[in-house]
């Protein structure tokens, strides 16, 4: 894209602000801490989009956005240092400046302009926003033709988490759309905002659901596997690799299998991953951190924010077939779900209180994410036959995506959607290669889709699973091919270390 097809402008955004300031909520301090531990130094963003309704101007769609700043506080929110060097406080501005860019796509077929597109994507992703003191919303909006038709978002983790920059853009098209027609603007979504939730927190019902979890949590770390893999091999050039299988196989099996069940596909995609790392691991229990979305509560449920907490959940493997696998991870993260809502030093206190009376180190780097938007089955997945469901492995393909010097993890299992393709999965393993080597990891993603695919044709029983999920080590594990370029991490939330 040449550089004449971009410009900037200028928007001047002014409404209500907030005096004085808050601490950061629960979930902020989690992202404030990874936001400098992100691999390699890199900012800490995430990016949503959406095509913009026909028929608005570009003048229109730069109403939108003000207006999309003007009623989500968190768009107005600044983070520093408080008072004295103490802890981190936000703070809510009346008034700010929100730069826009504006692209004009060349006229090109449908899947060339998106790759254009993802490409300003992954651009965005690399955005440095100064936390203390800007708006921290950048807008790219897309002209194809000269008629404004699409926008991308891009926001730091600690403002909005994917639950969050989903109702922002959700937000942002109804907008639209309003304008479009000639219609007054929806209603704004009604919750407990950052500010309002980071005093709720500190107040005695605050403290008390925080007490809550950490009673669930410790009972929890008292069982925790100390380790899943043990780092026992020099580590690859780039420590941390990222790979990932796209798959058709994986959506139809996990909604056949979820609808067999009578539960989430999430639930079934993590029953199946925890048995290959069990298994693999040789181990007859694994640990590993949910990212919880927390938003059960109706105050956080729409509004746009960060409240996702990592919480550590133990998995029974050893000696279960697939039906009981999956009642049992179904118990397992909901489990760990009702303690989700807590304070990060409180955690980090728990740990060592733990670690102290066991007197051993918790390996909390591992952690399973499900970042899709839908998590139901399909239908055409609950009506697809066992042969179509294996027919379609034939079409899996594997590929190196990434690969990082410096990161905070052992082992990372990742599942995403494909944007242009809704009857693709794709099931991604971010390892440490000093504990798994990356032709392990290949071969252990496989393993889950053979797992699943197996699973639909007849029920598992323990030694099936076990024989199924098992990967063994090769010599040649340490001889992958170099990865043939990023994938992008559209919709992916990591937050690495111990709580």
């Amino acid at each position: 894209m040449t550089t004449d097809t971009r410009t900037i402008h200028t928007l001047s955004v002014t409404a209500p602000g907030r005096p004085g300031r808050a601490p950061l909520t629960w979930g902020q301090r989690q992202v404030y801490r990874d936001m400098f531990r992100a691999a390699d130094g890199r900012p800490y963003n995430d990016v949503g989009g959406a095509l913009l309704p026909p028929g608005l101007d570009l003048d229109t769609v730069f109403d939108v956005l003000v207006e999309l700043v003007r009623r989500h506080e968190s768009l107005r929110t600044t983070f520093g240092p408080g008072p004295s060097g103490g802890g981190p406080v936000q703070r809510v501005a009346a008034s700010g400046t929100l730069h826009v860019e504006v692209v004009d796509l060349p006229d090109l077929p449908r899947d060339a302009l998106f790759s254009l597109v993802m490409r300003e994507d992954q651009r965005l992703m690399g955005t440095r926003f100064n936390l203390d003191s800007e708006l921290l919303l950048r807008p790219v909006v897309f002209r194809h033709r000269g008629t404004p038709s699409g926008v991308s978002l891009a926001v730091p983790k600690i403002v909005a988490d994917l639950s969050g920059l989903r109702l922002l853009v959700a937000d942002l098209v109804a907008l639209a759309e309003a304008a479009r027609d000639g219609r007054a603007a929806p209603a704004p979504p009604v919750g407990r905002q950052p500010f309002d939730q980071a005093l709720f927190e500190q107040s005695s019902e605050g403290r008390r659901v925080g007490r809550s979890s950490l009673r669930r949590i410790r009972k929890e770390l008292e069982a925790f596997p100390a380790d899943l893999f043990t780092a026992s091999a020099e580590p690859m050039p780039q420590r941390y690799w990222r790979g990932g299988i796209t798959s058709r196989a994986l959506p139809l099996a996990v909604g056949a299998l979820a609808a067999r069940h009578r539960t989430s596909t999430t639930v079934v995609l993590l029953a199946a991953a925890v048995a290959v790392l069990g298994h693999t691991a040789g181990r007859p229990d694994v640990g590993l951190q949910l990212i919880s979305r927390n938003r059960h509560d109706l105050l956080q449920r729409d509004v746009v924010s960060t409240v996702v907490q990592n919480v550590p959940a133990t998995f029974r493997v050893g000696g279960s077939g697939f039906s009981e696998l999956v009642r049992t991870t179904w118990s397992a993260a909901m489990r760990a779900y009702r303690g989700a809502r807590f304070d990060l030093a409180d955690m980090a206190e728990a740990v060592r209180e733990v670690e102290r009376s066991r007197g051993e180190a918790i390996d909390l780097d591992c952690y399973f994410n499900d970042t899709r938007a839908d998590q139901a089955p399909r239908p055409e997945a609950v009506r697809a036959s066992a042969e179509r469901i294996r027919e379609a492995q034939a079409d899996t393909e594997f590929q190196w995506e990434e690969h990082v010097e410096h990161d905070a993890l052992s082992v990372f299992v990742e599942v995403f959607d494909q944007p242009t393709h809704p009857e693709l999965m794709r099931l991604c393993l971010y390892v440490d290669t000093a504990r798994v080597a990356p032709g392990l990891a290949r071969r252990m993603l496989l393993a889950v889709e053979r797992l699943l695919v197996e699973a639909v044709e007849r029920d598992l029983s323990p030694a099936e699973v076990a024989a199924l999920a098992a990967v063994e080590p090769r010599e040649d594990d340490r001889h992958e091919a170099e990865y043939s370029g990023t994938v992008p991490r559209r919709g992916s939330w990591r937050t690495g270390g111990t709580e």
